[in-house]
């Protein structure tokens, strides 16, 4: 669920067989407001068309992301790397760059995640990438990069 400020919100079912992950920042990306697996406040979507805020001009599904989210510098240091860093993880086949901005909100992992999959990926630090705060790779400006998920 994301909270929209005032009396907004909008929440997206995750399916059982998926995982998301959502650092400090607003994550929905395709928002459905006829879909089942979707609920918001009840004047979300007049709000949107209202106030012209849907600037991609999508409709529904609506980015929400781009709606409501940050477009801010601190994103890509804090917020993008580690989205980009937990799916990474949980789906190593996939190509993403750590300063993509539009990584996928919901996705489904390439092999069943126990419990010690999400306590290795909330403890990280870019570990075996350049930017791993306490590797050899990459330069001392790499390894200073992003802010760690943990350490």
């Amino acid at each position: 669920m994301e909270t929209i400020g005032g009396h907004h919100w909008a929440a997206q079912r995750i399916p059982d067989d998926c995982y998301i992950a959502a650092p400090n920042w607003f994550s929905i990306t395709d928002f459905d407001f006829t879909s089942n697996d979707t609920m918001a406040s009840a004047d979300l979507e007049e709000m949107i068309e209202k106030y012209h805020l849907d600037v991609d001009h999508s409709g529904n599904p609506y980015n929400l992301r781009h709606i409501f989210g940050s477009h801010d510098d601190s994103d890509y240091e804090y917020n993008i790397p580690r989205q980009w860093y937990i799916q990474k993880l949980f789906n190593p086949s996939d190509v993403h760059e750590p300063d993509d901005p539009n990584l996928p909100f919901i996705k489904k992992p390439e092999h069943l995640l126990t419990i010690e999959d999400f306590k290795y990926a909330l403890s990280s630090r870019y570990q075996h990438t350049k930017y791993d705060l306490y590797g050899s790779q990459g330069t001392e400006a790499d390894r200073h990069a992003f802010r760690p998920i943990g350490f």
